[in-house]
This record gives structure tokens, C-alpha cells and sequence, in this order.
């Protein structure tokens, strides 16, 4: 019985270290474009703003509500990126749902209707969900017009984004990373 443990223990750590290997200094299937440390300073208790006048923070969206932009909680969900050995694709895990687990790293911010969405270079919006203050998602807010019919309330707002890379012209494909940038909102 011990043996058989031991066995699944080793096949289930191979299977979650496969292709996540350090080759020639980078660190593949995890590769992300961005660095997420040191993009927020504490305030307060529980309040956090993003440090966004560091050129070094390049940052994949930024809201600027009330004269202040603010940096999201940036969570890795998966990537496809082509190195010597051909494509290969990688995969995170979805927070949706889930957003009490990362509360003290979402910042909260005061929304209002002259809230402006700012977009990282080469980033798109794939998908916009808002969810009351306990993760269930609320249907028909699904762009960013639809967020000023937000009534008076604590949201989680998840803007999923797909970052482009480097384009390769003989697969023509990008690298891509997608992630799910998290700010919990409130609305007064």
C-alpha cells in the first residue's frame, strides 16, 4: 500500500512539473509578460492604490475613477507562447467565484460614471463580469456601458484580458497570455 502511494505521489508531482522546466534561463509554460510585485501600497487597513506612476509597473488595465488610477489584482489563467521546440500552451486556474480567497490583494476602489477603462498595450477585453459582494455573478452587466446602471453597492468587477506577443508570420499566430484582472468596487 505504501508503495502505491508513493507511486501516485511522484506521477501526480511529474505531471504538474511537466513543462514548467528552467531551459537556458527561462522558465517555460509559466512565462508571464508581467511582473505583478510591488503594483500596490497599502493605505490603510484594506484599501490599496496601485503605484502606476512607476515606469516599471506595466500594468494590463488601469481604471481611473475620481482623478485616480488604480491597478487591478492580476491573476495568471493560461498562456500560449512558441519557443525552438514548437507551441506550447500553459494553464492557471480560474478565481472566478472565488474572490474572498484574494480579498486583501483586489483593490477597492469608489466607481463613478466618469470611470474610464484603460487598456495595456496589445491587450483586449475577451469578457466583463460583475459579481455581488458575494461572488454570485449578476447577469446583464457584460460591458463597460452596462456598469453605470450599477446600483448603490460592493461589487467584485473580473475583466478578462488576452495580452499579444511576439507574432510569428510562418504560424501566423501571437504569443498570448490570458488573465483575469480583479477590482472590487464600490458604488456610491
Amino acid at each position: 500500500m505504501k508503495r502505491l502511494i508513493s507511486i501516485l505521489l511522484v506521477s501526480v508531482l511529474m505531471i504538474l512539473f511537466v513543462g514548467c522546466g528552467d531551459v537556458d534561463g527561462e522558465v517555460y509554460g509559466v512565462d508571464e509578460p508581467n511582473d505583478p510585485a510591488d503594483t500596490t501600497t497599502a493605505l490603510g487597513e484594506d484599501k490599496t492604490e496601485p503605484n502606476v506612476s512607476d515606469p516599471k509597473n506595466n500594468f494590463l488595465v488601469t481604471i481611473r475613477s475620481n482623478g485616480v488610477e488604480f491597478a487591478p489584482h492580476e491573476h495568471f489563467v493560461w498562456s500560449q507562447k512558441r519557443d525552438e521546440h514548437g507551441w506550447m500552451c500553459s494553464d492557471g486556474f480560474s478565481i472566478s467565484g472565488n474572490f474572498s480567497a484574494y480579498k486583501n490583494e483586489i483593490p477597492k476602489l469608489t466607481y463613478s460614471d466618469a470611470a474610464e477603462i484603460i487598456y495595456g498595450d496589445n491587450v483586449s477585453l475577451m469578457r466583463l463580469s460583475v459579481y455581488d459582494s458575494s461572488s454570485e455573478i449578476i447577469k446583464g452587466i457584460d460591458d463597460e456601458k452596462a456598469l453605470q446602471s450599477l446600483e448603490k453597492g460592493e461589487y467584485f468587477l473580473e475583466l478578462y484580458l488576452k495580452k499579444q506577443g511576439k507574432y510569428y508570420e510562418d504560424d501566423q499566430k501571437y504569443d498570448t497570455w490570458g488573465y483575469e484582472c480583479i477590482y472590487y468596487l464600490i458604488v456610491e
